[in-house]
């Protein structure tokens, strides 16, 4: 089976959405009909155009952090990332927590750092989004 071109060019890393499943006794998938088919899950074309929207949204994102980033050249790169990240989550994007990680991966690494200093953990418990791993809720 291959991919289709779209898919292709997607990069593995990049997050796919999961499937959904409804309660129930029986198990049951969402679908949705599209050209006489069911389909569960993005279409490849809906992944392509979730990219093509990431990777925009990366490299301008990248291109603001490297003007920003000579004004706080006191700040270690993983403490400019997480106030960066911050930000970008106030600004309301439409990006899920996935994306979100994935964006900040490709900014650090357009910043010369490594993906892994884009850690999003404590920036989503102090947005309330997710608990931190030892808090106990």
């Amino acid at each position: 089976m291959s991919q289709s071109p779209e898919v292709g060019r997607v990069p593995p890393d990049f997050p796919r959405r999961a499937d959904g499943a409804l309660p129930g006794v029986q198990p049951k998938l969402v679908g949705r009909l599209i050209g006489g088919k069911v389909i569960v899950g993005e279409t490849a074309e809906e992944l392509a155009e979730r990219y093509d929207a990431c990777r925009d949204l990366a490299e301008q994102v990248t291109a603001s952090a490297l003007r920003k980033r000579s004004q706080y050249a006191d700040l270690a790169l993983q403490e400019f990332l997480r106030r960066l990240r911050k930000g970008v989550v106030a600004k309301g994007w439409d990006l899920d927590s996935r994306e979100l990680d994935w964006l900040m991966r490709e900014v650090a690494v357009g910043l010369g750092g490594r993906p892994e200093e884009a850690s999003s953990e404590d920036v989503q418990a102090a947005a309330g989004r997710m608990p931190k791993t030892n808090d106990p809720r």
